[in-house]
């Protein structure tokens, strides 16, 4: 165990720092709202035709039937993962054989991720266009008038500073209710508030629903790295965090290439024509938006047959909420701040472009919801690939210089997006962007959750989470700026500089990062789930 870093006045002034950037960048914020917003006079989006699939060739059956036939397929791997044996190996080499080793608590985790990710797949493509048509004439709130893409950028900056600003406290409510009950009450609420949204669209209430549904959902995912660490040992511990975002990213591709025909099937069916405009074109939204909403509901189902180690559980109730909010839990402040900047520069960055990928497809290149669906599909199975292949580049070539190689990599790909002139070239970059950032994910989650203690895992995700959401609402502002004006190249070009400081930054820290690899318990055995 390396030396701490912290004593506790440096600690105290780190809770005023944290608070007075948090006051920092609500002034922002609110200074930027006024000013852009008279510049959105105009700048709407006018759309009242919704092409739901006119052009339907027969790739695209082929596409959407290989949808179908993955989500059969993770039907099948669920009931195998539950049926199979666990099989304990001194030493584990094969891929098949570390696979072999996660217990049924992994196994439960990863069907129930997979049912969320299979949702979230239709869900985060119907819910842009849903957006889009609802408020496709601009909106008008809080005494100004703001274009449609600058509106829904305005959502995303809100309900990424308010999620931010409850991380710290969610890191709580994990530790206080325990994990499993985190995934149900974090996943149903989120649920429940964007299904209000279906039936209740003035701008006043979107706003509100979307912020809530923010504030909870971090929930899950605070609690979901520290779950994971738990459920395995040092041998194979890469490999479960891999599988899990593997399968998740394979079940959001089969909901991808599953939501450019549901507004298809819907449409055809109900007014027996792909082309509906105005109320009919948001009716038909709303139908798909239901079912992904009732879908995510049902998902949750394997998570309340988790089990939690009581000792575990009682240990992280002990720490009283000043404590945590003081951070007197945390030791290793060095470690932990490298993954917080590192995650805020990456968060700010993605912000500008990430989320208005959809709007990006739609607006330069005229995309319908079928090509689009097709092109983050295959997005999703790169990005699973990757997350399969993570854990041999991090024992080939170390953790470190996998994340460091690979992210630098992405950086290339995602400059060459906004200069391409042809959707198919911008897909491929697109594509190729997603393979090499995203497969990091599983190999940096495992690495953070080594290099710091028991007690710290909570505090750490929720600081990093906290980070990562308030500054991201500036990111999600100024690319909602540029979107709705169409100028594509600036979002791009500011993200991957902002990318190459946090790889900096935690090439920096890292790249003897042997000696920051704390031993625990865990390193030899699961602590539940044999």
């Amino acid at each position: 165990m390396h030396k701490d870093w912290k004593d506790i006045q440096i600690n105290n002034q780190f809770v005023q720092i944290r608070y007075f950037i948090i006051l920092a960048l609500l002034f922002i914020l609110l200074r930027t709202l006024g000013t852009v917003s008279g510049h959105q006079e105009g700048d709407t989006l006018i759309r009242d035709e919704l092409d739901t699939g006119s052009e339907f060739s027969s790739i695209s059956i082929v596409f959407v039937s290989a949808g179908i036939l993955l989500f059969i397929l993770i039907l099948l791997s669920g009931i195998w993962l539950l049926k199979r044996d666990k099989i304990d190996l001194e030493n584990p080499q094969t891929y098949g054989e570390k696979i072999n080793s996660f217990g049924r608590n992994a196994r439960l985790y990863i069907i129930h991720v997979q049912g969320m990710s299979l949702t979230y797949g239709v869900r985060t493509i119907i819910y842009a266009f849903y957006l889009l048509y609802v408020f496709r004439n601009g909106v008008d709130f809080l005494g100004n008038h703001f274009g449609t893409v600058y509106f829904i950028a305005l959502l995303f900056a809100m309900g990424s500073i308010v999620s931010g600003i409850m991380a710290p406290f969610n890191g709580i409510i994990v530790d206080k209710i325990g994990k499993k009950w985190s995934f149900i009450i974090g996943d149903f609420l989120g649920a429940s508030a964007v299904f209000s949204i279906i039936f209740f669209h003035s701008p006043i209430f979107v706003m509100v629903a979307h912020i809530s549904r923010s504030a909870v959902m971090s929930i899950h995912s605070i609690a979901e790295a520290p779950f994971i660490y738990e459920q395995s040992t040092s041998k194979e511990r890469v490999h479960l965090f891999s599988v899990t975002s593997g399968m998740s990213t394979f079940a959001s591709m089969s909901g991808n290439l599953i939501a450019g025909v549901v507004p298809l099937f819907i449409a055809t069916i109900l007014y027996g024509n792909p082309i509906v405009s105005g109320n009919n074109a948001i009716f038909v939204l709303k139908v798909a938006l239901f079912i992904s909403v009732i879908f995510w509901w049902l998902s949750l189902l394997p998570a309340f047959f988790l089990k939690e180690d009581p000792i575990l559980k009682q240990k992280a109730k002990e720490m009283s909420v000043s404590a945590r909010l003081t951070f007197k839990n945390v030791k290793h402040w060095r470690t932990i701040s490298v993954f917080v900047i590192s995650s805020i520069f990456i968060g700010l960055g993605a912000a500008l472009f990430v989320n208005f990928f959809e709007i990006f497809f739609l607006l330069k290149y005229a995309a319908n919801p079928a090509q689009i669906s097709i092109i983050f599909a295959i997005g999703s199975f790169f990005i699973a690939i990757g997350n399969i292949i993570s854990p041999i580049l991090a024992d080939k070539y170390g953790k470190v210089n996998m994340i460091v190689g690979t992210r630098l990599i992405s950086v290339v790909f995602m400059v060459l997006i906004p200069f391409s002139s042809w959707l198919f070239f911008a897909g491929f970059f697109y594509l190729s962007r997603g393979l090499f950032m995203n497969s990091t994910g599983p190999t940096e989650s495992a690495l953070a959750m080594e290099t710091v203690d028991d007690e710290e895992r909570t505090t750490m995700e929720a600081l990093r989470q906290a980070g990562a959401s308030i500054f991201s609402a500036i990111g999600f502002l100024i690319g909602g700026f540029y979107f709705n004006q169409e100028k594509f190249v600036e979002p791009f070009v500011i993200a991957s500089v902002l990318y190459l400081i946090a790889i900096f930054v935690f090439w920096q820290h890292f790249r003897n990062h042997d000696q920051l690899v704390l031993q625990s318990d865990y390193s030899i055995e699961p602590i539940v789930g044999k």
